[in-house]
């Protein structure tokens, strides 16, 4: 048994398996969007308590739980990125993405956007390499 998994489970992560440059490119600009989200979603949170006195504070705890429930969304992406789901991952990455940039942080639902954009190359790549890697058809008798 390897560390890190339990009887009967698959680990997720391979490290002999080489990642092709979409999917770092993609883990990267998804790891510094959750990174992103919840500085400026715990921010968004504080400064909502502090100025509560004033009723403006409302907007910003509202603002700050959307900010932080888009912060868990993007570590769903991540786990749907390692577990190869990358046709949910991409559409989920758009949808929040434009929840991000609309309700959040601007430039975290930018960087979201651009991994979005990273997912068909990736797709097609991973396609091609299932294609090469399975064994012939046996012939029909």
């Amino acid at each position: 048994m390897t560390s890190g998994t339990y009887p009967g489970s698959q680990p997720i992560y391979n490290p002999t398996e080489i990642k092709p440059p979409e999917y770092q490119s993609i883990m990267t600009l998804l790891k510094w969007s959750g990174i992103l989200q919840l500085i400026i979603g715990i921010l968004e949170v504080v400064v909502g308590l502090v100025t509560l006195i004033f009723f403006v504070g409302v907007i910003y705890i509202i603002l700050g739980v959307i900010t932080l429930f888009v912060y868990t969304r993007i570590n769903k992406i991540k786990k749907m990125v390692e577990e190869k789901q990358y046709t949910q991952a991409k559409s989920s990455t758009l949808l929040w993405g434009i929840i991000a940039l609309l309700f959040s942080f601007l430039i975290t639902g930018i960087l979201m956007i651009l991994a979005y954009t990273k997912f068909d190359s990736l797709i097609t790549k991973e396609q091609q390499m299932a294609f090469t890697q399975s064994p012939p058809n046996p012939p029909v008798q």
